[in-house]
């Protein structure tokens, strides 16, 4: 948008809950638990483009509700998401085609890491103050710390 001179970039209103970032394509993900919806956008704001949003729950389990987590595997062009209220585990193409559920006991999740060397996904259930891994295809999920006592 031109206005007298100025460069002005504008995005559309959302509740950003987490970033991530594509360096070497200059792509912002993040995830809109408000809006129920994972978008990304070039670096510099341009291009935006909402990549997975809420469908109706009779496809439940391949949508999303309130994703919070997010993760990149660019080497396999995956996108990777928690989901706290379906608290669900899930995937997708980065262009948000070929979505699956991986996990669907994950509890409340907030962030979400990938060891890529070691096939690995890791988040963390914060009602259950647990950190769980699982293989990047879901299988194997343990919990692997809790609360110790005082």
């Amino acid at each position: 948008m031109q206005t007298r001179g100025f460069r002005c970039t504008v995005f559309v209103a959302a509740i950003f809950t987490l970033v991530t970032l594509d360096a070497s394509g200059q792509i912002l993900y993040w995830t809109d638990g408000q809006g129920k919806r994972i978008s990304r956008a070039m670096t510099d704001g341009t291009s935006r483009q909402d990549i997975i949003t809420n469908v109706p729950f009779p496809s439940y389990p391949t949508n999303v509700y309130y994703p919070v987590g997010i993760a990149l595997d660019l080497t396999q062009r995956k996108i990777y998401w928690t989901d706290d209220v379906l608290q669900i585990v899930s995937r997708s193409n980065l262009d948000g085609t070929g979505k699956e559920t991986l996990v669907y006991d994950a509890g409340h999740s907030g962030s979400i890491a990938l060891n890529l060397t070691a096939q690995k996904m890791y988040w963390v259930d914060v009602n259950a103050d647990h950190m769980r891994r699982a293989d990047l295809n879901g299988q194997n999920m343990e919990i692997i710390l809790a609360p110790t006592p005082l």
